[in-house]
Parts: structure tokens; sequence; C-alpha cells
């Protein structure tokens, strides 16, 4: 998904949901981002195949709520909890100031991750992701307020960041 580009304001590490969407948010703002993913997408994932009822509101607010749910995503209203001679039940409420939304959903992972990334590649995000060993080697020239090495010592300036055989 590279288009040759090399020189970006954000660097992003790993495409899952928190990346991909912070990297969409951000081009949105007008930022020039990349994001750097060592899997190539889309990638089985067993766990995190449940959203919260607070997710929603922000997948209305990146425009993925629609696509997201043509998934065919499951209402989850509360849940249930066995074990040990033991049983509880709930549902979703209200907590402090959030407002109420009575259900959460539950989607594929592989597949909602594959619809975040679309959305930040839309939005103008580069990807960079493995495409077999070894990886093609990009530089990266990032712009700031300066960044500090391994060893602590600032770099005020433009600093190289050289992705080699990430993995």
């Amino acid at each position: 998904q590279s288009c040759g580009r090399t020189r970006f304001d954000v660097l992003v590490a790993g495409a899952g949901p928190a990346g991909s969407t912070l990297a969409l948010r951000l081009a949105r703002e007008g930022f020039s981002v990349a994001i750097v993913e060592p899997k190539r997408f889309p990638r089985p994932k067993p766990c995190g195949e449940f959203l919260s009822p607070e997710c929603l509101p922000i997948l209305r607010e990146l425009g993925l709520e629609r696509e997201v749910l043509a998934l065919g995503a499951r209402e989850v209203r509360g849940m249930r909890l066995h074990g040990w001679g033991a049983r509880a039940h709930g549902r979703y409420v209200s907590v402090g100031s959030s407002p109420l939304h009575d259900h959460g959903i539950a989607v594929r992972r592989e597949r909602f991750d594959a619809v975040l990334l679309r959305g930040a590649v839309q939005a103008g995000v580069e990807v960079f992701e493995q495409r077999g060993a070894p990886v093609a080697r990009h530089v990266f020239h990032l712009r700031g307020d300066g960044a500090r090495d391994i060893g602590g010592k600032r770099n005020a300036g433009q600093f190289r960041l050289d992705i080699q055989n990430f993995g």
C-alpha cells in the first residue's frame, strides 16, 4: 500500500484497533501518517472480538459504524458468567456521565481490524506491512520538536529511522 513517500509527521507502530484509529484521526487533522505493521492484514486474531457499548459512538464518529455492523456484528446486551459453582448475570447500565448504550457488539476481529485499516488508508495513511522476509528497507524522516534515543540523548532536529527485517 506504499506510494513511495518517505517523510511523515507521525509514525504509528501497529495497525490494530488503537493504531488504525489513531492514524485515521491524525490524518483527518492534516498530519501525514505512516503505520508500520509487522504482520500482513487481514490476519487471524482469536481475541478481542467484543466491543463495549462505549465503542459504538466512536465508530459513528469515525464514519465506520455502518461498515462494521454490515460485517455481521451481533448485539451483546450483557453477560453471563459461570464458574466454580457460581453464576452471575449482568446488563449494561450508564456509568457516570456516559450516556446509556444498551448493547455492545461482537464481530470477527480480523474483519473489524480490516475496516479500521481501510478507513485509515482512505484518509491518506500510508501502511507498511510485512510482505515476506526480508522486509524491504524503508527510511522515515520524522519531524517534530525532537526525540530521545535509547541512551536518552536528545535529538532536536530531524532523525531517521531505518526499519529493516522487522517482525
